[in-house]
């Protein structure tokens, strides 16, 4: 499948995220959590998103929700651009499970 192929469902092409920090003092940095992320995605394919602990998987996610902006690069899902929330996804973080830091006793 290329860019764009008619039977992606989720195109990410070149998708960009830089967060400024501010550290205070009129001083600031830029971090670059997302460079340069393409993905190709079919219809009814199953995907799991996995990496390192700060490598910008639920930055990305966040992006797809439209819950983050993108710093740059294209999302399309079935041809049409991503960029807000819509009616037919949810998003849940993972702090936002209580029952996973429960214990059974």
């Amino acid at each position: 499948m290329g860019p764009n192929s008619v039977s992606s469902k989720l195109v990410i092409n070149g998708l960009q995220k830089t967060f400024v920090v501010n550290e205070g003092f009129g001083h600031s940095r830029h971090v670059h959590a997302i460079e340069n992320v393409n993905l190709e995605i079919a219809d009814g394919e199953f995907v799991c998103v996995i990496g390192p602990s700060g490598c910008g998987k639920s930055t990305m996610l966040m992006i797809m929700a439209g819950l983050y902006p993108k710093s740059g690069g294209d999302i399309l899902l079935d041809g049409q651009p991503l960029s807000e929330p819509g009616p037919r996804w949810a998003w849940a973080c993972e702090s936002s499970t209580p029952w996973s830091r429960s214990t059974a006793r």
